[in-house]
């Protein structure tokens, strides 16, 4: 998130690209924290959440100034494996009441919390509005 995302969004006229479009805005959720996204204090280990995740993103968006953030202005959906250890019912409701739609695909079956490629790229798919499914071919085509 702090190393791949957030940088690219604050480059000039990313944001703005992205606050300019009238499609889906997603973002694919990691089925778990990563070095970037906890750390351990007095309290223990602390783990940001899908919520946190959206957040930070919408920060970079508006290039971090303190002025009220519209979520879906930047982020309209967000898409986790089921099983994913940061799409907590605490951060479900944050983003919906944020009005971010939180989608949810069946993991891959050796790894809760990890998406199924062929899912996550229908899911993708559906969101756009394209008729492609993960074999390239239109939904409903099952020529070879």
């Amino acid at each position: 998130l702090w190393t791949s995302i957030c940088p690219n969004l604050c480059l000039p006229d990313v944001a703005a690209a992205v606050l300019g479009q009238s499609v889906p805005k997603v973002l694919l959720l990691n089925g778990e924290a990563d070095r970037e996204t906890m750390s351990s204090g007095p309290n223990g280990v602390v783990s940001m959440n899908a919520a946190d995740f959206v957040h930070a993103v919408c920060r970079a968006c508006s290039l971090f100034e303190d002025t009220e953030i519209v979520w879906t202005d930047y982020v309209t959906d967000v898409v986790a494996a089921s099983g994913s250890t940061l799409l907590t019912p605490a951060a479900r409701q944050t983003l919906e009441d944020n009005g971010v739609r939180v989608r949810t695909v069946p993991s891959a079956p050796a790894r809760p919390g990890w998406f199924d490629p062929v899912t996550a790229v229908q899911q993708i798919a559906a969101l756009a509005g394209s008729p492609w499914t993960a074999g390239g071919r239109p939904r409903g085509d099952s020529s070879v």
